[in-house]
C-alpha cells in the first residue's frame, strides 16, 4: 500500500510541473492577418462586436490588423479597447506595434497594427513604414508597416520581420501599381535584413496569387492561403500570408488557412460580416528550427 501511495505521489508531482521549462517557450506560433473593416469608434465601443472580435484575435499569437480608422486618437483608443478586452475576458496580454496614419489624398486613410502575445514574443527595434522609392507615381497609396519580432526565450531561434499591407483595389491601375511595388518592397526588406532573413508579408492584397504581378515575380514565393475564399459573403481571395521558401520554409509547419468566424463564434454569416467583410487568414510556424 505504501508503494502504491508513493507512486501516486510521484505521478501527482509530475502532473504539477511541465515536462519542459517555460523558458523553452512554445514549439509553434500562429501568425494571422485580419482586415477588420472600418475598425474605429463605432465597432470598438460596441460591447458585443468588440467581445466577438477579441474572441477571434485571442486564437492567434500574432495578428496583423488592417483598416484601423480613428483619426482623433491616431488609432490608440481602438487598440487599447481591444487589448483591454483580451486581457480582461481572456487573460491574454498583447503588446501592440501601431503604425502611423497612411493613405493618399482623397483616398481612405488608415492605420496598421500588429498585436503580439507579450508573454512569448517581443519587438526588436521600432516599427516603421516603408515606401517604394522608385518614383512618386509608383509608390503605394498606403505605405506598408514593417515590424520585427522574436521569441522571448533563448531556446527558440525564430525571429521574423512582418510587412503588413492593404493594397488599393480601385481603379485597377492602382492595384497593379501596388502589387508591383510590393514585389520591390519585399525584396528590399529581405536584402536589408542583415540580422535575420525570415520576411513574412501579410494583409489584404485585394488579389489572388495568380494576379500578384510584381509580388508574384519574387523568386521562390510561398502563398500560405492559395485557394480559399477569404471574404465572408463572397468567394474572393483577397487576403494572404506570403514568404520565400528558401529562408522560411524550414520554419513553416505547412498548416495555414482561413479562420471561419461565423462557425467559431456560432453566429450567422451576416453577423460575422457585421464584424468585418474579411475573414482572418493564418499560418503556423515552428519556433526552434530556424538556422538561417
Amino acid at each position: 500500500m505504501k508503494k502504491i501511495a508513493f507512486l501516486f505521489t510521484i505521478v501527482l508531482a509530475i502532473g504539477c510541473f511541465p515536462l519542459f521549462s517555460q523558458s523553452h517557450g512554445p514549439a509553434t506560433i500562429t501568425v494571422a492577418s485580419w482586415n477588420i473593416e472600418q475598425f474605429g469608434e463605432t465597432k470598438s465601443t460596441d460591447p458585443v462586436r468588440l467581445a466577438r472580435i477579441a474572441s477571434v484575435v485571442k486564437e492567434f499569437d500574432v495578428v496583423a490588423i488592417q483598416e484601423i480608422v480613428h483619426a482623433a486618437s491616431q488609432g490608440q483608443d481602438v487598440v487599447d479597447r481591444l487589448t483591454s478586452e483580451l486581457q480582461n475576458q481572456h487573460r491574454r496580454n498583447y503588446d501592440v506595434a501601431l503604425g502611423p496614419r497612411t493613405g493618399c489624398t482623397g483616398g481612405r486613410v488608415e492605420q496598421y497594427a500588429v498585436l503580439f502575445d507579450s508573454e512569448i514574443l517581443e519587438q526588436v527595434g521600432n516599427s516603421t513604414t516603408i515606401a517604394d522609392d522608385t518614383s512618386a507615381t509608383d509608390n503605394m497609396c498606403r505605405d506598408p508597416l514593417v515590424v520585427r519580432l522574436k521569441l522571448r526565450n533563448t531556446a527558440a531561434t525564430l525571429t521574423f520581420t512582418l510587412i503588413v499591407v492593404h493594397t488599393d483595389p480601385s481603379p485597377a491601375s492602382a492595384l497593379r501599381r501596388d502589387l508591383n511595388a510590393l514585389g520591390r518592397i519585399f525584396q528590399t526588406v529581405q536584402a536589408n535584413n542583415t540580422q535575420d532573413d525570415d520576411v513574412i508579408l501579410l494583409g489584404d492584397l485585394n488579389a489572388e496569387p495568380s494576379r500578384f504581378r510584381g509580388l508574384g515575380s519574387v523568386p521562390d514565393l510561398v502563398y500560405a492561403v492559395p485557394d480559399s475564399g477569404t471574404m465572408v459573403l463572397s468567394a474572393s481571395r483577397n487576403d494572404n500570408i506570403v514568404f520565400q521558401w528558401r529562408p522560411t520554409g524550414e520554419d513553416y509547419t505547412g498548416r495555414a488557412g482561413v479562420f471561419r468566424v461565423a462557425r467559431f463564434l456560432g453566429i450567422s454569416e451576416q453577423d460575422a460580416d457585421a464584424l468585418s467583410d474579411h475573414r482572418p487568414v493564418y499560418a503556423v510556424f515552428f519556433t526552434r528550427r530556424d538556422t538561417r
